[in-house]
């Protein structure tokens, strides 16, 4: 998951396609497990990836999220993730509001 900001003034100045700008993928030598899981405490997995750029911990994720229809699913998911992104965890994502937290943990 990768986020980006980008400001704009104007009526409707953020309606147009967006597009993530490019970064060089650099791995870390880093590996962590990889793995997905909607409505499950828990995802198994023996998938390993190596970890890019700056995300150097791997992190381990059980909690919910409301979508902006008001819908409340239960997510679990391991990967790669910067030390930035565990101190600020998921209160900025634009769209999805962090209703409860089980497991969040950054090695």
């Amino acid at each position: 998951m990768k986020t980006h900001v980008q400001c704009c003034s104007g009526d409707d100045c953020n309606t147009d396609d967006y597009q993530m700008p490019p970064q060089p993928e650099e791995r870390n030598g880093k590996t962590c497990t990889s793995c997905f899981g909607e409505g499950m405490k828990e995802c198994e997995s023996d998938r390993k990836v190596t970890c890019l750029n700056k995300e150097d911990k791997c992190v381990d994720f059980f909690g919910r999220f409301k979508d902006p229809d008001q819908i409340i699913q239960e997510h679990n998911f391991k990967g790669c993730i910067s030390p930035v992104a565990c101190t600020l965890k998921f209160e900025g994502l634009i769209g999805l509001e962090e209703i409860q937290t089980d497991r969040f943990d950054c090695e």
